[in-house]
Parts: structure tokens; sequence; C-alpha cells
């Protein structure tokens, strides 16, 4: 095989103890890639601990039997010391079901000695190179997928097929609460409700998103009313595993559409009040103006004066009443000016005077300025 897409100068850290078989793979390396390599050899996992603290190689190759380590274990502890570079098992168990558990202990790649040559050397640790550029990309993308999770300010969510939470975005459990992954999804509502009904077609494998709104108990025990987006999930062979849902709290957002309709209701009635008023002000102003018509045509002594009186403040405190429809309508402008109490209280008396029966003690007392 040909080393010309090796990039010159890559430095690999060897960490074997016999020496044997690290002049091989020194060998191999030179064969494969001329002058493309820097190989550095270590003997123990001690000495690979000091030497990664510093710059990590490009690729490790990893002996599985060393003096101060040996097995799956060894796996776990250079991957921890240098967790995002490239590993090459080297080992003379040929196992598969072994080979799988390197691989899940951190390796990229694994090779069983004395059956590779110095073309299956340089591929493993190519390939090594390449896995772990797709899992630092792998693991970047799933970084930046719980980042913007997190951001989200909606309630995200998945239930399984029987309804019960599997997973949730942290506004999830910041309004469910840390114990929701588990829990029926009905143990949150709050009374009767028909929730189950609305999302079942997304159960019985249709793709629609379905809108919900239902009345759910937030974490500190309070009823709150959730908005709530559905679809459902499928597998490959296109069998439903559950729905992915999204939800908003719309509390406050329903108290404020219904605080609109009675501030729209209230605007209707000044409407009427106000026509009532403008009507009613036109049959006062005819009933002020004959009044006062009657009393230019009255003698000063005629007993029947009195009475007229009367009926014209009764239609001047009416006027006053209209006035104050008026404005409750905003069909007029307010007019406010001080007034005269004791004057006020003087028209009010010789009124209740006539009314009122004569076995009542009426007494007036006014404010001396």
């Amino acid at each position: 095989m040909s080393g010309e897409n090796i990039e010159p100068t890559r430095r690999i850290l060897l960490i074997e103890d016999e020496p044997g078989d690290a002049e091989l793979i020194k060998r191999f390396l030179e064969s494969a890639a001329p002058g493309h390599y820097r190989l550095e050899r270590v003997e123990s996992l001690a000495e690979a601990d000091k030497l990664l603290a510093g710059k990590a190689p490009a690729v490790i190759l990893l002996d599985l039997t060393l003096p101060d380590s040996s097995g799956l274990e060894t796996v776990r502890r250079v991957h921890h010391l240098a967790p995002t570079t490239p590993m090459v098992v080297l080992t003379g168990h040929d196992n598969p079901d072994f080979a799988l558990s390197t691989l899940a202990a951190g390796a990229q790649d694994y090779l069983v000695k004395g059956s590779f040559g110095s073309d299956g050397l340089l591929r493993a640790v190519r390939h090594a190179v390449v896995r772990a550029q797709l899992e630092a990309r792998l693991i970047e993308s799933e970084r930046r997928q719980q980042t913007l999770l997190a951001a989200v300010p909606d309630i995200m969510v998945e239930v399984d097929p029987e309804k019960h939470y599997t997973w949730a975005n942290p506004a999830g459990f910041n309004f469910f609460g840390d114990d929701l992954i588990g829990r029926a999804a009905a143990d949150f509502f709050i009374g009767e409700q028909e929730t189950y009904l609305a999302v079942q077609p997304l159960f019985d494998g249709n793709e629609e998103v379905v809108y919900v709104e239902s009345r759910q108990r937030r974490r500190d025990g309070q009823a709150r009313l959730l908005a709530w987006w559905c679809r459902v999930l499928k597998d490959k062979q296109g069998r439903v595993t559950g729905a992915l849902s999204s939800g908003r709290d719309i509390t406050e957002q329903r108290k404020l559409e219904e605080q609109l309709r009675q501030a729209q209701k209230m605007e209707s009635v000044g409407t009427l009040a106000g026509g009532i008023a403008h009507d009613f002000n036109n049959l006062l102003t005819a009933i002020i103006g004959y009044g006062q018509i009657t009393l230019l045509g009255m003698a000063a002594d005629d007993p029947q004066r009195a009475n007229i009186e009367q009926i014209l403040e009764a239609a001047k405190r009416g006027a006053h009443l209209t006035q104050g429809l008026l404005l409750f309508s905003r069909k007029q402008v307010s007019d406010r000016k001080p007034v005269e109490l004791n004057e006020v209280i003087r028209r009010v008396e010789r009124f209740l005077q006539r009314v009122i029966g004569e076995d009542i003690d009426f007494k007036v007392t006014l404010c001396v300025r």
C-alpha cells in the first residue's frame, strides 16, 4: 500500500513492553509509509501517563498486556488519559466479542498480533483517525443539540406507546419534576379529560400534528393550562414507537384573553349606556324647558310652584346622571369643577321633607365655614 495519503510526520505512540513486537510494528510502519510517521514507544501505562500529560499523539497503538495493566481496564485507562486520541488495540486474543468490548471501552480499531502486515497496520491507523474524527463530530453535534434543547423555553417530551414519559428537555423537567421519566402522562392531568382520546390517532399511525389543550399539575402543585403539539414517532419498519410533543403554558395568555373579552363587553355596555343616556337627556331637556316656562307663568305665592320646582330639581339631577353615563361611554368630555356641598344638601333636604312621613324627625346640620 502506498503511503501518499498519510499526513507527514504523524506522531504515533506505541505502548508495548515486548521489544520484538515493538520492532515489528516499527518495520511495518516504515514499509507502509516511509518518512511519514514518527514513532514513540513506552513500555508501561505509568510511562504513557507521563507522556500523555503533554501534547497528545495523533494515534495510540496499545498492547493489552503490560507490566502494570492488562485487559479491558488498560483500554479504559488510556481512553481516560487521552479521550480524543484515536486508539488501535494490539492483542493476541482472536475473539470477535472481545474485539467489540475494546471498541466499547474507547478504542477505534482492533488488530490481532500475527495476523496483519504493514498494509493492515496502516489501514487500521487511518481507520482509527477517521473514526475518531467522526465520533468527535457526533459528540459536538449532540452537544449542540443538547444546548439547543436547553435553550428552548417550551416543554419537549417523548412518550412510549403506553403514554409513559421516556425523555424530556430541561423545560420539561422544570415543569413536571425530576421524577418525570417512567411516569404516565395521565399522572399530571387535573380533572376528567379527553386528552388521550384526542391523541389516539397518533398511536394508530396518523402522521398529522395533533393540537390539544390540557389542564395539568405543575411540580409545585399549581394547575396550569398547557397547549400541546404532538406528532407520532416510528421506527424504520414504520411501527409506532411513541410520540414527541412540545407544550407551552398558556395559563396567563388565557387570563389576558378573558380580560380582553370582559373589556370588550364593558365597552359594549358603555356604548349602550351612552345611547340610552343621550335619548334620556333629550327627554329631560323637554321636561326642564316646559317646567321653567310653567314657573314663569306662576305667581310667587302659587301653591303648585314648590311642586314644579321639585320636578325641575329632580330633572336636573337626572341630567347630571346622564352626564355620568355619557362620561362612562366616553362620549362626553369630563368637566370637573368645585361644587358647594351645602347647597346640594339644601336642595336634597327640600325634596326629602316633602316625601318622608310626619312621624320621622328629619334634621340637617351643615358645616359652617
